[in-house]
Formats: structure tokens, sequence, C-alpha cells
């Protein structure tokens, strides 16, 4: 539980900052050790009919560090050529629940910290709080109500009816699980591809690539999971855009000359004490810039 009681739920339109936490030493690095585990492909970059594009590499050791270099190839993780969505985000279980859930992670270490991103799974969406809010409750209502996300659109598409777009966004969501759509549109988002991570005088700075248009109208980032430290004192935040990315890249993936063209920035303070001091009142302190995302497993699900 001590564990669960310092995850964050960071979701916005706009540029996360976390400048009120303590800073760590200055210093600039890269993440070193770099691993990744679970169903994922590693981009790289190549030159097809005189245009820079993005290709798949070998999965190796190399070719991950050099990915994570900025304009350099990008990692998705739980990708998969077969289809949009996350791999290993799980199956119904025919019981109201969710099994096989297996989330991809890439893992390495900077500034003596130890950084894990995660993929999403069913879970990741379907744990509640306290109060009994979820990521998919918290994501869906911060996409939905930025006009720019194109979500509403697509909602009255999927389900054939032009009036959800004047819905709330609980009775939007609502209506997307009673159609089982929601899991569909939650697993697409699950497979984040990872552009660049460094550290910058304790600035945590990542890149997610994903679409600067995209035929379906659909404007917003995927969601990236991010875990800093290790058991009771790690601290867990969920990381994503709503809207308009926020610059082009200046080229596309190769099989679709599509994907890979937006891209959203994230910088966030990385906190002193999360690698060293097992302390979970210094953890609260994040805790104005996202809810808290704790508390027990719900089962049920349409």
């Amino acid at each position: 539980m001590a564990a669960l009681l310092k995850k964050l739920l960071i979701g916005t339109s706009v540029a996360v900052g976390m400048s009120a936490v303590g800073i760590a030493p200055a210093f600039a690095g890269s993440l070193t050790g770099v691993n990744v585990s679970g169903q994922h492909l590693t981009y790289g970059f190549t030159y097809q009919n005189g245009k820079l594009q993005t290709s798949q590499v070998e999965n190796n050791a190399a070719n991950w560090e050099a990915a994570l270099e900025a304009g350099a190839g990008n990692i998705e993780l739980a990708g998969q050529t077969v289809s949009p969505n996350a791999f290993g985000f799980g199956t119904p279980d025919g019981l109201g629940g969710y099994e096989n859930q297996e989330a991809s992670t890439l893992t390495g270490v900077m500034g003596g910290k130890k950084y894990t991103f995660s993929s999403l799974t069913y879970d990741d969406w379907y744990t509640y709080d306290e109060n009994g809010n979820s990521l998919a409750d918290t994501w869906f209502a911060d996409t939905w109500n930025n006009a720019g996300s194109g979500l509403k659109a697509y909602a009255a598409a999927i389900l054939k009816n032009p009036t959800v777009a004047s819905l709330d966004a609980g009775s939007a969501l609502f209506g997307l699980q009673f159609a089982g759509k929601d899991v569909d549109l939650f697993s697409r988002v699950s497979n984040a591809n990872i552009d660049y991570v460094n550290d910058d005088n304790g600035m945590l700075n990542l890149g997610l690539v994903g679409h600067w248009n995209h035929s379906s109208g659909l404007k917003f980032s995927e969601v990236l999971k991010v875990t800093v430290g290790e058991g009771d004192n790690a601290v867990t935040k969920f990381l994503y855009k709503t809207g308009q990315a926020d610059e082009q890249t200046g080229y596309t993936e190769a099989s679709d000359n599509v994907s890979h063209s937006g891209l959203y920035r994230f910088s966030l303070a990385i906190p002193n004490d999360v690698a060293s001091v097992p302390e979970p009142s210094a953890m609260f302190g994040l805790m104005a810039l996202g809810g808290l995302f704790a508390a027990s497993k719900r089962k049920n699900h349409s």
C-alpha cells in the first residue's frame, strides 16, 4: 500500500512542470545500462526516396542506446507490426476481468537513480483510487474536454451516434464502455514511442513521437508509465499530452509515411531523495501536480 500511495497520475494538455519539488544536483547525462524487456520495436534512421525516414532495426543494446539520443530513432514499447494495439495489454478472462497482462519495460540508470519506462496494461487504466477515479477516467476527461484532441468526433463515429459529442466526459466514456469500445481505444495509446531521454541539470527531459496529422482526426500523445526509484520509495507517473503535437519531426516512418511525424516534449524535475531516502512524507510534495492513483483493482468491465 505504501508504494501505491505514492503513485501519481499526471495528465495535461500543456507542458508538465515540477519546479516546486526539490531538484537533484546539477549534472547532465543520458540513460545508461539500457535494457528493454518484453515485446517492442526499435527504430533507427534511413534515407529512402531521397528523404529521411525511420525504419525498424534489430533489437539490441547498441540500437536501444542510439535510439534514445534526440533525433536518432525511437523505441516503441509493446509495439507490434501486426496490430496498432499494445502487446500484452490483456485479454478478457470471461469473469469480468482481464488476464495475460504483460507490460514491456525499458530500464536504465541516470544520475544514480533507476528509471523504468513501461507500456500500459488493462489494470493500469482500470485501477481505482479511494475516490473511485482511474487513469481511464482522468485521461478520457482531459482528452474529451480538449477541443483540439478530436476525441468527440471519433467517439461519435465509432458509436455511430452524433449526439455522443454533446455528452459530458463521464457519460461518453460510459457509452464507449457499454459498447465495448473503450479497451481498444486505451490499448492503442498504451504503446508509447520513446524518442529521447536525458537529464539536464536535474530535469528529466523526454520525448514521445506520434502523429502530426492522423486520418482519424485524433491528436494526442500515447501514454507512458514512468517510475523513478525502486520498491516503496519509487514514484510513478503517467505522462501524456492532449491536442496537437509540440512540433513536427520532419520525418515519417518508412512503412506508412505517416507515423513518427509529431513530437511531444515533457520536462519534469527529478526528486532528490527517491533513490536513497525511503521517507513517504518527502513524496507528498508532488501531490499538487496530480491525483493519487492507488487503491484496489477493479475487476468488472464491459
